[in-house]
């Protein structure tokens, strides 16, 4: 089910469209407003053919422009980069007022809501929180529950708390939040929130494994504007959601599947985005069918390699590096599922580069920048405190009215920063959150990268020692795997750990022909990410080892984790043959068994065995 996430996540937190951007007149146009040059936009307007939307530029440019207008233009307008949403999100917030009219504005509620979906996809939390909750404040104004427009603001600004529940794992409250939004938008028949809110809650059917209900949504919502000239900004996203998902589910209509292919790729504006769908659909379907050639005559080429260097060179300069990633990457997931071997492991060494580059700086900037806040914040505190303490001392003349006056401004100044904390903390949770799942994504990348290495090796022990390798790396993407999900994001569940380890191991080493008794039992034992990882790559060695070594018809594995006020104990035992009576672990020219002892010297552990029944290893870790 994670295969569509991509796709669904990619849109569904920003509403400008931000993709394929060719410099055109209009663009231009575009620009010079933005950066409020209206005499050159305006030179260059009485150089087009007038149209609907001509006209509403050269109002803009007039400063003569309605709301309407206005939310026409943040429709329309085409975004390149992250420099260019701060330069749009200034220009809004300098032409856009808050209306002085005595009823609700929909469309000023719309233009906000748009920056506010810009704000936290291009910008940060902190600044689409704020912005929301300004927002709220004018809908409130016209609280009624009468009043359609009111209840229909409402639903825009709840939008905002749906995907926050989403960002954070919060399901179950958000899943229920969409669907009561969802049965409103429905009341209004109002086309464009049924589709919002349609949306919003597909994604919570991809998070809760709910494939078919989420095929028949994303259909109902495509259907609902297919016969709109005008298409809503949810449109390109939910065929894309849609295609990934029937690629995902398997058994698919080939016909319906290029229709809505096509329908991406005839229109300039989407057709970039088509193009990673269209490398998924070759990777799923056969070669040599009539599907294969419809779709090589549509590119106008030959075979798979072609294809897959056309698009890329297509797109490297026309879309944005993260669409730009996702479509080289589709491009070595179809070269490898066809026998392009070569090919796809290039492809592939351009994916590393090209997440390199989305991630490291990005990940580095947002820590770097979050520290500063936290430094400036804490200094801005003492700066205060220091001035409340120099009015106090001052104001010896009405010393008791003022220590009164002092104890109810330090209260109410508590509740303030305590809620500033609070929110401070649930952004770094995110943020650590996001810190895990990026370095999981990253060791799964490389582990896909050497699986394919290992499809092209000819060489036995190579591909042993890829396989080791592998395993190592799969024990230590499993620990961020598991502090993603977990509440305190510093320490993890051991025994779930090693029994998910223990499982994945067993799983991998396929080549062993014999039955697999593996058990897990003890105390469930939290322990931090510097032991997990230690403990996770010795367990990973005695497992292997224990199959490996063993010639039994049925192995029995079996861990138990127990823990004491100092000591966390963990014992990994089998009925396989032992070590020599006379082993030295301490002597021992073994890399295995020189593995084990420095990482248990890591984290200050005391290292056992002995041969009772096969050998038991038993290792005692200090508690952090």
């Amino acid at each position: 089910m994670k295969l569509i996430m991509r796709t669904t996540l990619l849109v569904l937190f920003s509403s400008v469209f931000l993709c394929a951007f060719s410099e055109t007149p209009l663009s231009r146009i575009e620009s010079f407003i933005i950066n409020e040059q209206y005499s050159q936009a305006l030179t260059l307007l009485g150089k087009q053919k007038p149209d609907g939307y001509t006209t509403i530029l050269q109002r803009i440019c007039n400063k003569k422009a309605s709301y309407t207008d206005y939310y026409t233009f943040l429709k329309n307008v085409e975004i390149s980069s992250k420099s260019d949403f701060l330069k749009l999100d200034n220009f809004l917030n300098k032409v856009i007022t808050v209306p002085s009219t005595n009823h609700l504005n929909l469309d000023y509620v719309k233009i906000r809501w748009t920056q506010i979906s810009n704000s936290r996809n291009e910008l940060s939390l902190e600044i689409s929180n704020k912005e929301n909750e300004q927002l709220r404040e004018y809908v409130n104004q016209f609280k009624s529950s009468t009043n359609r427009d009111y209840q229909k603001a409402k639903l825009l600004v709840n939008s905002h708390e749906i995907v926050i529940s989403l960002i954070q794992g919060n399901t179950s409250e958000g899943m229920q939040k969409s669907i009561i939004d969802q049965r409103i938008a429905t009341q209004f028949r109002d086309t464009f929130l049924i589709l919002m809110t349609k949306f919003y809650y597909s994604n919570f059917l991809v998070e809760t494994n709910q494939l078919d209900e989420y095929i028949k949504i994303t259909q109902e919502s495509i259907d609902l504007e297919a016969e709109k000239p005008d298409k809503s900004e949810f449109y390109a996203s939910n065929i894309g959601n849609l295609v990934d998902a029937l690629i995902y589910k398997g058994n698919f209509d080939i016909e319906y599947i290029e229709d809505l292919l096509f329908s991406l790729y005839k229109t300039e504006k989407t057709r970039y985005l088509s193009y990673s769908l269209y490398a998924k659909y070759l990777g799923a379907i056969s070669e040599n069918t009539e599907a294969q050639k419809r779709i090589f005559k549509l590119f106008n080429v030959e075979n798979l390699e072609q294809f897959c260097d056309k698009v890329v060179n297509l797109s490297e300069s026309k879309v944005n590096t993260l669409e730009f990633y996702h479509i080289v990457n589709e491009c070595s997931n179809a070269l490898s599922k066809n026998g392009y071997f070569e090919r796809a492991i290039e492809y592939k060494d351009n994916c590393i580069q090209l997440n390199t580059q989305i991630y490291s700086k990005e990940l580095s900037q947002s820590l770097a920048d979050f520290q500063t806040k936290e430094a400036e914040h804490e200094k801005q505190i003492e700066i205060e405190n220091a001035n409340q303490r120099s009015k106090y001392y001052l104001s010896t003349t009405v010393i008791s009215i003022l220590f009164l006056l002092f104890l109810v401004l330090l209260l109410l100044k508590i509740r303030v920063k305590s809620k500033d904390l609070e929110i401070r903390n649930k952004e770094r949770d995110i943020l650590l959150r996001e810190v895990h799942h990026r370095v999981k994504n990253n060791f799964q990348l490389i582990i896909g990268f050497l699986r394919l290495q290992e499809k092209f090796s000819r060489n036995i022990k190579i591909e042993d020692f890829i396989q080791e390798i592998e395993m190592k790396m799969n024990s230590m993407s499993l620990v961020h795997d598991l502090l993603n999900n977990e509440t305190d994001l510093e320490k993890v569940d051991l025994k779930g750990y090693l029994g998910e380890l223990g499982i994945s191991i067993i799983n991998s080493l396929t080549q062993y022909d014999f039955d697999i008794d593996f058990q897990v039992n003890g105390d469930r034992v939290e322990a931090t990410i510097d032991q997990v990882i230690p403990i996770g790559l010795v367990a990973n060695e005695v497992i292997t080892n224990a199959i490996k070594h063993s010639n039994k018809q049925e192995l029995q594995i079996t861990i138990c984790v127990l823990k004491d006020s100092n000591d966390i104990r963990v014992s990994i035992a089998d009925n396989g043959f032992g070590l020599p009576e006379n082993f030295d672990l301490e002597q021992s020219n073994s890399f295995g068994m020189k593995v084990i002892v420095l990482l248990m010297k890591q984290i200050d552990a005391k290292v056992s065995w002995e041969n009772r029944n096969g050998l038991k290893w038993t290792f005692n870790i200090p508690k952090k």
